[in-house]
């Protein structure tokens, strides 16, 4: 018999009080920020973060976020750093859920879902000028 999975938005709270622990405020706070535009992200797609478990997450939806974030959530906007630090976020919660074993079937997509969103990735940072 396999056991119930916790809610989705109770694996982000679990990540975000690991976080709070070992990396800075700033961190903490920038990822929390990241996660919560994907539970609404998720919401919007139908998926109650609160009571969906997190087995009922879908490669897909990770993978169709970050159009999410540029079409609906910046509303069209250049906004390329942005969506490049939520998606940060969603990669450093992902490989929490891989490390904790939360999601078997999303780890198995874990690499698919990192290529994608590495290929959000600047290809070139100009440095301030002095």
């Amino acid at each position: 018999m396999r056991s119930r999975t916790p809610p989705i938005a109770d694996t982000i709270h679990a990540f975000i009080a690991e976080v709070q622990v070992g990396k800075s405020r700033e961190t903490a706070r920038t990822y929390s920020t990241g996660l919560n535009t994907l539970l609404m992200y998720l919401r919007q797609a139908r998926v109650d973060p609160l009571k969906a478990p997190i087995a009922k997450l879908d490669p897909e939806h990770l993978i169709d976020f970050p159009a999410w974030l540029t079409g609906e959530h910046f509303r069209g906007k250049n906004n390329p750093e942005s969506v490049a630090t939520y998606v940060a976020a969603v990669l450093a919660w992902l490989r929490f859920l891989v490390r904790e074993k939360l999601h078997p079937e999303l780890a198995a997509e874990a690499e698919r879902i990192r290529d994608v969103y590495r290929s959000l990735r600047r290809k070139s940072r100009r440095l301030p000028r002095a």
